[in-house]
């Protein structure tokens, strides 16, 4: 479980949020209501935030909205997640490697619960930890703390013990247009879409 908190800085140096900017896109959310999302010349990744919280925070999710399991068999995911069926059912009753292993009493046809897919799946298969992966590794400028942070990113990898959950979250409009602004400036071609 961790979760890494990054702000964004004012200034004037390389890295640094413009203190201009900043006013700019506290300007634009009072007479607008929305966060200031300056386009990239070309668009190949979108983030869309998503209004998730109480508390006014954003989920981000890479590419896509919606997000829908698909239907797998109990023979898809032994195979996919096990190797085989043979190899399924060993793991699941605990038998050694070279043990002869009976496949009866499985329906292999029928569909496993959504719980089990979602246990299964790569957390960074998921948009939220797409994000996560996408942003995590990115520079958004000196690491400093004080009076002159700006902004709220949050990277979430595991919310508390016994959850896999990974995500970025941004706390509010402002930390979505600075999180933009970094983005232009990285040249990164992402274009963040408030739902």
């Amino acid at each position: 479980m961790s979760i890494d908190r990054r702000q964004f800085f004012l200034g004037t140096a390389a890295g640094l949020i413009l203190p201009s900017y900043f006013q700019k896109a506290l300007s634009f959310l009072d007479t607008r209501g929305v966060p200031l999302l300056d386009a990239p010349v070309q668009v190949a990744h979108t983030p869309y935030a998503r209004k998730e919280f109480k508390d006014g925070g954003y989920q981000l999710l890479l590419d896509e909205i919606d997000f829908e399991l698909s239907k797998v068999t109990l023979r898809e995911h032994a195979i996919e997640y096990c190797g085989s069926p043979e190899d399924y059912v060993r793991e699941m009753e605990g038998h050694d490697e070279e043990e002869k292993v009976n496949l009866d009493g499985y329906d292999w046809d029928e569909c496993v619960d959504e719980e089990t897919v979602i246990e299964s799946i790569n957390r960074y298969d998921f948009p939220w930890g797409a994000a996560y992966d996408y942003l995590e590794h990115l520079d958004f400028g000196v690491g400093l703390e004080g009076a002159e942070a700006v902004g709220d990113l949050r990277f979430y990898d595991g919310c508390c013990p016994g959850n896999d959950y990974l995500g970025v979250e941004a706390a509010d409009e402002i930390t979505l247009s600075l999180l933009q602004n970094r983005l232009n400036e990285l040249r990164k071609d992402v274009q963040i879409v408030v739902l």
